[in-house]
């Protein structure tokens, strides 16, 4: 005798289905975690994202020193320093600290002084320590050749507390190693400024030599929270104290006052003032700056190349910053009036969106009463918000002898993409398939034995 089908039964059946579905459909919470100490503050911190044309991790922004660089004659004791290469490290695995990637920077027989660097938040008063692995290579033969380790590399990294992005300014920078085919890290801790925003510096010099090859790779970096900032208990109000009671006196009485007697006053002949003489006017000077948009890439303001907007210029005496402008077309030149005559220099700071067809910076060695005129040059090499998906290998085999022009820094893009997600979603969805397929055969034998 077979049980009948009551409509409760195939009712329970369909919520059994519907909660093994959603009990295989994992949560996603949209709160962000705290920052916890120990955590590494950097972003892309093994050098795992996307590269772009300007050869940098799009977490990081290029930096180096010009000095002397675009002099006819150099000095005899090669203590200049040029623009180097920028590349992702991917072939060779001796290259690589951890991961698949590391961030080389390099060029042929050139003296060079620069590295990447990132501005990240940090909780503002924290003492944070900022670690990285770097490596040397420097010689006369292509790879596997052993490195020179007569030539000093000078890696170091750094912290500017403020986050000013500058590295020449406030950086508290680590000693310098020189790890020549070996691995090694180097730290530096500084505390965290009350804007809460940080700069950190990769760095590496060689001026004062020349080899065909002289190159630093640097791998795996960490910024941690060594000290977290201390509150400072605010004082408790306290009450004013109760005024003191009155004490009764003696007060006498006023005695009179007798009359003043009127004393003869001498009349001054009066004497015209002195004639005032005329002090001096020292003389000062100007520097003005003309940042355009340098269509033909010839260094040089041709034709129609006009001024261009958003272009940062920075003036240092040698000792401290005199002034800082930001550039506007429609205003015209940046000027720095009432200067006091001396050597100065004048760094430009273009958007990620262009690239420096010209030196970043131009010494100046001003004159009394003198007008200074300083031309940087740019282009535009992508609209901002368009990431690039080049990944650049360094010729770590020496098959080119010149280097690359270097187009500008990238636009940061996102490394991490959506497909972690997809991923998820996938294999939840095959879990779901097999529920679903295993209830239904359930279905069946209780159909079948009814």
């Amino acid at each position: 005798m077979s049980a009948k089908r009551t409509p409760s039964s195939l009712l329970l059946l369909a919520l059994l289905l519907g909660n093994l579905c959603l009990a295989a459909v994992p949560s996603y919470s949209a709160a962000a975690a705290p920052v916890a100490q120990g955590e590494n503050l950097l972003n892309s911190p093994g050098f795992e994202g996307i590269f772009g044309s300007q050869g940098t991790d799009s977490s990081w922004a290029a930096w180096h020193q010009d000095v002397l660089c675009g002099e006819g004659e150099k000095p005899s004791d090669l203590n200049y320093a040029c623009r180097p290469e920028w590349s992702a490290e991917t072939v060779t695995a001796d290259l690589i600290h951890g991961g698949s990637k590391s961030q080389h920077v390099g060029v042929y027989w050139t003296p060079w002084h620069g590295g990447v660097f990132q501005t990240v938040n940090a909780p503002a008063g924290a003492l944070v320590r900022l670690t990285a692995w770097g490596r040397v290579r420097a010689s006369g033969e292509y790879y596997p050749a052993p490195s020179d380790a007569s030539v000093n590399g000078r890696m170091q990294v750094g912290i500017d507390p403020n986050g000013t992005g500058l590295w020449y300014q406030g950086v508290v920078w680590s000693g310098t190693i020189n790890p020549h085919d070996v691995w090694q890290a180097v730290s530096v801790e500084a505390t965290v400024g009350q804007s809460g925003v940080i700069s950190v510096y990769l760095a590496a010099d060689f001026r004062g030599f020349s080899l065909r090859h002289l190159d630093v790779w640097w791998d795996d970096a960490t910024l941690q929270v060594v000290t977290p900032p201390t509150a400072t208990p605010a004082p408790l109000p306290t009450a004013p104290p109760p005024p003191p009671p009155p004490v009764a006196t003696d007060t006498p009485l006023p005695t009179p006052t007798p009359e003043p007697t009127a004393t003869p006053v001498n009349t001054a002949t009066p004497t015209a003032p002195p004639e005032p003489t005329a002090s001096p006017t020292p003389e000062t000077a100007a520097i003005c700056v003309v940042p355009f948009d340098d269509g033909n890439r010839n260094g040089m303001q041709d034709g129609i190349e006009g001024l261009i907007s958003g272009v940062t210029i920075t003036l240092f005496d040698g000792h401290e910053i005199v002034g800082t402008q930001t550039s506007n077309a429609l205003a015209g030149s940046i000027c720095f009036d009432n200067l006091k005559p001396g050597p100065y220099q004048v760094f430009q700071t273009v958007p990620p969106s262009r690239q420096m067809t010209t030196a970043d910076n131009v010494p100046v060695d001003l004159q009394a009463g003198q007008m200074v005129m300083v031309l940087f040059g740019s282009i535009a090499t992508m609209p901002v918000g368009e990431p690039t998906a080049v990944a650049d290998v360094p010729d770590n085999q020496g098959t080119a002898e010149e280097p690359p022009i270097e187009p500008a820094t990238p636009v940061p893009v996102d490394a991490g993409g959506n497909e972690g997600i997809a991923a998820t979603l996938f294999a939840v969805s095959g879990i779901v398939v097999l529920l679903v397929a295993a209830v239904l055969v359930g279905i069946f034998f209780i159909f079948r034995n009814t």
